[in-house]
């Protein structure tokens, strides 16, 4: 007798049971999804009067427009990733809805898609919002199951090309992974190991450490080249021996009043606090993620990268960039009328050049 396949029995009980949840009603407060979107994962509302399940609404294929399906992000489908997908979002019918009328509408299932017209993608339904509660239940003689311990976590989430996910508990500690591991984590269940990268634990780079050299880049280049600039300074961190003295000693340009070389506060530059304003944005969406463009998150990835792949600097090793508006060395093949020229090079103990620095 051939030995039972358990893998395929397996497979079939997963497939059997991934059509039974398909069938879920989906009620107030689910969870959607939309790839072309900045920031993937939004949510749907009821709006219209309808019975409840778990004290929530229920959807039904009546919401179809942007006060039911909210997402925070912009539209990468947009010109530059610049239109806020409330703005642009163009929504069809709800395909496979259920057969059950709700206020003489059809409901909508957790196997149900909408298309966005507009970003030419299926908004999909992944988690229906309803909660399995456990009632009646005799644990007497019953086994005690296998311990697995809660992955612990203290910080800030992202996603690898730098969407900020959320954050749990009240730490400084970085984090990257996807949106449904950490959803699980929000709930406080387990998720593989391999799915979470601590990044702060294995880099030694906190979330404000994170942010600050995110935001210089993007002061630096607004958007532009963000991997030249965050490979470039991480680079020159190696030469400071700390973020303190790679700020300290990075952070310096001509004062345009006395020409002579000054060093710059770093909280004050990377706010707006001097001549050059590009830092500000970034630094006033470090209050509320759900504002930062496409060009700022842009950054985190950047900075990620110079952790996570340290072998592909596209700088070549360059450690200092200096430049100006209109004038300066170019390096790099920039835009016709670009106003933002930099050279990147490798800081050695005496420069001279547009302006003398101060060495290390």
């Amino acid at each position: 007798m051939a030995k039972p396949d358990n893998n395929l029995r397996r497979k079939e009980r997963e497939e059997k049971q991934e059509a039974k949840n398909g069938l879920k009603f989906v009620i107030n407060g689910a969870k959607i999804k939309c790839n072309s979107c900045t920031i993937p994962v939004g949510d749907l509302k009821a709006n219209y009067d309808t019975p409840s399940i778990q004290e929530k609404r229920v959807v039904t294929v009546v919401e179809k427009d942007m006060r039911s399906l909210i997402f925070k992000g912009n539209c990468k489908k947009s010109f530059m990733n610049s239109s806020p997908c409330a703005s642009v979002m163009k929504l069809g019918e709800w395909k496979n809805p259920g057969t059950v009328y709700f206020q003489d509408e059809l409901a909508v299932l957790l196997r149900s898609t909408i298309k966005c017209e507009y970003g030419g993608v299926d908004i999909t339904i992944w988690d229906c919002g309803q909660r399995n509660v456990i009632t009646n239940l005799d644990t007497l003689c019953a086994p005690v199951p296998e311990y697995t311990p809660i992955v612990y976590v203290n910080g800030y989430f992202y996603s690898n090309d730098g969407i900020y996910l959320g954050k749990i508990s009240s730490g400084e500690n970085v984090y990257i992974t996807d949106q449904l591991s950490f959803l699980e984590l929000e709930k406080g269940k387990n998720v593989e190991k391999e799915k979470v990268i601590y990044f702060t634990e294995k880099y030694g780079l906190n979330n404000t450490q994170l942010l600050d050299r995110a935001n210089w880049a993007y002061a630096e280049g607004k958007g532009y080249i963000p991997e030249y600039y965050a490979y470039a300074m991480n680079n020159f961190q190696k030469v400071a021996k700390s973020e303190k003295n790679m700020y300290f000693y990075g952070m310096q340009d001509t004062d345009p009043v006395t020409q002579k070389v000054r060093r710059l506060d770093k909280d004050k530059y990377l706010s707006g606090g001097y001549e050059n304003q590009s830092g500000k944005s970034f630094w006033d969406t470090r209050k509320d993620f759900s504002k930062m463009t496409s060009d700022m998150i842009g950054e985190i990835a950047a900075v990620f990268k110079t952790q996570l792949q340290p072998d592909n600097d596209p700088t070549n090793g360059s450690n200092q960039w200096r430049g100006g508006k209109g004038s300066g060395e170019m390096q790099l093949n920039l835009p016709i009328g670009s106003k933002y020229w930099h050279r990147f090079f490798k800081l050695k103990k005496q420069y001279t050049g547009q302006a003398k620095i101060i060495t290390l």
